[in-house]
């Protein structure tokens, strides 16, 4: 113990040397073992790490070539979210929100409606200033004449339903567990889904009808026990047929890599007769699913983590099946439902007039093709192309019609490049063709 106790004095002394003492001077380390050392003297490797420069993102707004009148209008979100609009007749682009964080909610014949991250709402005109839109709460969904769902917090906490001149109206208590929800084309009509016990780790839910009444309608119910879901899982998002007379459903576990390689299953529900059609599992991106006006359901059918086998197919209005392509993804619908569009797995995408069958391909003069849509018409398209040659995502929007491919906007993008591209109809609006809601 003394000795110790002795140590700790030494080793303090040292370490609090007197006033103006010295402390002698330490050799200075070495690369090399000292000579009379028995063993052999051999320099020590200097580490040298080189690892990979890590691309750096680069948002920069969207570049316009020029005027291009016919191709109309085209609001841009950049990957921070930020909006710009491009108008052909002057081929200027201009920053519409100095706000970031947008998504497209809703496109209508004279504008775009979007939602901010705080649950605000704007009104976008093809042309003209932005206009803040009044919804009633934080927003959840926009319908096709404006009329706004949303939730409040707090004493009169509740789903909230705003249409346009009007005040909000509670259509549902807080505790009722109100989940997805998305807007018949008639704007009178809501399905949602409901989560009545959120113990649960992934939690079952049912999906409900909204009527003009205000009563809630069970459609669907994904229990099996009350903290347990069938194997589909959960529903987790709704689509409505441009007729208002069936629902598209996906379904998921709400475990992302029990999702990616099991699939997430599809149905197709009848909100008249309550009936359930299953169609399989999808890789569930919301592109991956698109309504024709006269109720034919293009979808691809496969899995994430196999995406590469994935199939499109096409469910007619009388039920039939057909596979349209083993590789196609992104479909898209001209305005008439009489044509279909897609993305190929080569990079290239197709059109086919469904009547006579006639397949024409269509490629990105610049890169691979990420999204196709019709113009109003069913005559022009409009293309995403990814740029190659970056470890960005690098796009350009062009304009083929008639012959003719016209590059409108390039430098769209610019976040870290991913195997999947984005959604088009989430990444522009366009004033000269449809939407998807």
């Amino acid at each position: 113990m003394r000795a110790l106790m002795l140590a700790i004095v030494v080793v303090g002394s040292a370490a609090c040397l007197p006033s103006g003492a010295t402390e002698s001077a330490s050799p200075a380390p070495s690369n090399t073992v000292n000579p009379s050392s028995p063993h052999v003297s051999t320099p020590l490797a200097t580490p040298s790490l080189t690892a990979r420069p890590q691309p750096t993102v680069s948002i920069l707004p969207p570049l316009a070539r020029g005027a291009l009148p016919e191709a109309g209008v085209v609001v841009v979100r950049d990957g921070f979210g930020s909006l710009y609009r491009y108008d052909g007749a002057t081929g200027r682009v201009e920053p519409v929100i100095s706000f970031t964080g947008w998504t497209f909610a809703r496109q209508t014949a004279s504008g775009l409606y979007a939602i901010g991250l705080q649950g605000g709402v704007v009104f976008v005109p093809w042309s003209g200033a932005p206009q803040i839109v009044t919804c009633g709460g934080v927003a959840l969904a926009i319908s096709a004449t404006g009329a706004c769902a949303s939730r409040r917090y707090g004493p009169d906490g509740g789903l909230y339903v705003q249409y346009p001149g009007a005040a909000p109206l509670r259509i549902l208590p807080p505790d009722w567990g109100a989940g997805q929800i998305a807007w018949d084309p008639s704007s009178r009509r809501l399905a949602l889904t409901r989560t009545v016990d959120q113990r649960c780790v992934r939690c079952p839910n049912a999906l409900y009808v909204i009527t003009p009444d205000g009563s809630p309608r069970l459609l669907y119910d994904t229990h099996v026990d009350e903290t347990h879901f069938g194997p589909l899982g959960a529903v987790a998002r709704v689509l409505w047929s441009p007729a208002g007379d069936l629902i598209a459903a996906s379904l998921s576990t709400g475990c992302a890599g029990c999702d990616s390689s099991a699939g997430n299953g599809l149905l197709v529900i009848d909100p008249a007769s309550d009936r359930a059609i299953p169609l399989g599992v999808t890789p569930e991106m919301a592109p991956d699913i698109a309504w024709s006006a006269n109720g034919d359901l293009a979808f691809v059918s496969g899995t994430l983590e196999r995406l590469a086998d994935s199939e499109l197919k096409l469910r007619r209005r009388d039920g039939s099946i057909t596979t349209i392509d083993p590789r196609g993804s992104r479909p898209a619908w001209s305005a008439a439902g009489d044509r279909l569009a897609w993305v190929r797995g080569d990079g290239s995408a197709a059109v086919v007039d469904l009547a006579g069958g006639d397949r024409r391909p269509i490629r990105c003069a610049d890169g691979d093709v990420a999204g196709i849509r019709f113009d109003s018409s069913g005559e022009a398209l409009l293309l995403l192309c990814r740029l190659p040659g970056s470890d960005l995502d690098r796009y350009s929007i062009r304009y083929v019609a008639s012959g003719r491919d016209t590059v409108v906007l390039e430098q769209v993008g610019g976040t870290l490049a991913y195997a999947i591209g984005p959604d088009f109809f989430d990444l522009a609006a366009w004033s000269q063709g449809p939407g998807r809601e």
